[in-house]
């Protein structure tokens, strides 16, 4: 589902058709909770703040604005992890 680089905008409005259908197991973590069109905004210290311009409702009225969509397998990938080539959230849905 996503990974410690959240999913936003187009990519959350996809994982939201399995969410409102529950056709699939939603592996990874919660989403960012933005689909509405993210303004940024470079910070002077190299960083961003994203904030979001529209609300944008799940079908079924579950609000997810500033929430995400939780995932039904919360798996955190670890530094470690990513350090090594690991990629936790494909590994346990390919075994499952």
């Amino acid at each position: 589902m996503t990974s410690r680089l959240q999913t936003y905008s187009a990519s959350e409005n996809f994982i939201i058709n399995f969410f409102n259908t529950k056709r699939a197991t939603l592996i990874g973590t919660t989403t960012a909770g933005s689909t509405g069109q993210p303004a940024l905004f470079k910070l002077k210290t190299g960083g961003y703040f994203i904030i979001t311009a529209k609300k944008v409702e799940v079908p079924n009225g579950i609000g997810h604005h500033n929430l995400g969509i939780k995932s039904d397998v919360l798996i955190q990938e670890s530094l470690e992890d990513r350090k090594n080539g690991i990629d936790t959230v494909i590994d346990y849905a390919l075994e499952n």
